[in-house]
């Protein structure tokens, strides 16, 4: 939320809010990997998305 006492167009305003967005994915994106970081360094290597096959994706019956 953008707190400016200007007065701002809604363009302006848009592309405030994108920047707004787009710097609160980069904070997700850095929390996210220090989490990572922080349980492969406690349980060991945590497997990519996309790692498994079919065959090996955890909550498959064979």
């Amino acid at each position: 939320m953008c707190l400016c006492t200007h007065r701002e167009s809604p363009t302006s305003r848009a592309d405030a809010t994108k920047s707004h967005i787009l710097v609160m994915v980069a904070h997700a994106e850095i929390l996210l990997s220090a989490t990572r970081h922080r349980f492969e360094l406690e349980l060991g290597p945590i497997p990519r998305l996309g790692a498994w096959t079919k065959q090996e994706s955890p909550g498959t019956r064979l």
